[in-house]
Formats: structure tokens, C-alpha cells, sequence
């Protein structure tokens, strides 16, 4: 089998290639078939969830192409194209692996893959939104942390989250893509995890909904708590 015929077996997720750092359609065009490659492994049905597949990511160590392992056809230079790497990945790599379980489980989604110059670097990032939902933009997707080194350290910051808010403990997944991926309910009880980290503006309607009966909540124990104080020292003897 091709590796086209085996692209064609997987009709979700859309995918939808922007290229924006001067490398031929075909860059990316080579991530598609890197994923398609990477789908066929077995470690790729592994994962069930979204949840599972970007915390996996997340934890991985970044590692630069520095020219070594198989490469990908289509962009100049080539780029490293390793499948399950257990040493780390580049964001090239981390977004193939990503597309290759949304190919396996054939998430209702779009996906997006970016190739854009970042302070005169390359980064690859995805973004998500749901299926053909064009009233709005696609979510950027933040899939690793930012790289540790003695460089533009703000650069870096943005080349890999791409300067998304991030929400406490889930800092790679966010309240917006929870939402793509069909989690409303559980972004809206993770709201409030880290220390309230979403601020009241991002909330939905429905968070401010659940942040207003938390506060009159606290406010009537708060209440109680004081007519008892008062009403015991009332009762004390003058």
C-alpha cells in the first residue's frame, strides 16, 4: 500500500496545510505523509484520548534537528522524521505524532499545521477547531514547553506556545480546546483549579454562572460563620 492509499483510509480529521515560512506546498505535504507513516505503528493506538497523546508530548524532552535520524521528503533541508522517538522530538516530529492519532481514532475535528518564521526561526505548530465550524479561527494547540537555553528566551516562549494563555495544570490543552474537542463540562470545572487561574473576562456564561453561586455560597457561610461568632459573644457574661 502507498503511502497515499494509506492517507486515504483515514477521512478525519480534515487536515489543512498553511504554509508561511517560504518552503514549497510540499513541506508539509511531507508531515502529512510522515503522520500517515506514523499511524500504522502500534504504539499509535495506544493512546485513546487527546488527553493522553498531548500529555504524553508535553513531557517529552525537545530535541533540535540537528540532521541525524530518517528524513521527511519536501522541505530544504529535510527534516527529521523519527517514529516514537523515546529521546525526545522537535515540534516537526511532535505535531506528526499528534495528526497521527487524530488519523487513528478519526477525530471530528479540523487540523490544522502551521510552518511559520519566528524571530528568523522555522516553528511547526497545529491549531484545532471543530469540523466546519467557520465561524471561528482555529485554536493554536500548545504541545510542548518552551525550550531551556541561554538564547532570546522570549523568542522561544513564543515559538513554542505561540503566546496562548495557559490554564493552570492544563497548560497544554486550555479552556478553548477543550471545547473543540467536545469538553465543555470539564472546562468549566477546570476553571478553577491552580488557584482560580482564568481570569472573569475569559470565562464562559456558564463559568460565571458557577463563579457567581460559589461566591454567594462562601458569602452565606461567611455570614453564618459571623452571626455565630456574635451571637456567642452575646451570650457571655458582661
Amino acid at each position: 500500500m502507498s503511502v497515499w492509499d494509506e492517507i486515504a483510509r483515514y477521512h478525519l480529521p480534515v487536515i489543512v496545510l498553511h504554509q508561511h515560512s517560504g518552503q514549497p506546498p510540499a513541506c508539509l505535504e511531507g508531515l502529512v505523509d510522515y503522520a500517515a507513516l506514523i499511524a500504522k505503528n502500534k504504539h499509535t493506538y495506544g493512546f485513546r484520548s487527546p488527553y493522553q497523546i498531548l500529555s504524553w508530548l508535553w513531557v517529552q524532552p525537545v530535541k533540535l534537528d540537528r540532521g541525524d535520524g530518517p528524513k521527511a521528503e519536501g522541505c530544504t533541508p529535510q527534516q527529521r522524521s523519527r517514529v516514537w522517538p523515546d529521546d525526545g522530538l522537535n515540534c516537526w516530529e511532535a505535531v506528526a505524532h499528534l495528526l497521527a492519532v487524530a488519523m487513528v481514532h478519526q477525530w471530528l475535528i479540523e487540523f490544522h499545521v502551521y510552518d511559520a518564521s519566528v524571530h528568523g526561526g522555522r516553528h511547526v505548530f497545529p491549531a484545532v477547531r471543530p469540523l466546519y465550524d467557520v465561524s471561528s479561527l482555529p485554536v493554536p494547540l500548545v504541545i510542548q514547553p518552551a525550550v531551556k537555553t541561554g538564547k532570546d528566551t522570549r523568542a522561544l516562549r513564543v515559538a513554542q506556545a505561540w503566546e496562548n494563555d495557559l490554564l493552570g495544570a492544563v497548560h497544554f490543552v486550555g479552556d478553548k480546546v477543550l471545547r473543540v474537542f467536545g469538553a465543555g463540562e470539564l472546562a468549566d470545572t477546570l476553571a478553577d483549579v491552580e488557584g482560580d487561574a482564568l481570569p472573569d473576562w475569559a470565562r464562559t456564561a456558564k463559568q460565571k454562572q458557577q463563579r457567581a453561586a460559589e461566591l454567594i455560597k462562601r458569602a452565606a457561610e461567611e455570614s453564618k460563620r459571623e452571626d455565630a461568632r456574635r451571637g456567642k459573644e452575646d451570650s457571655q457574661p458582661v
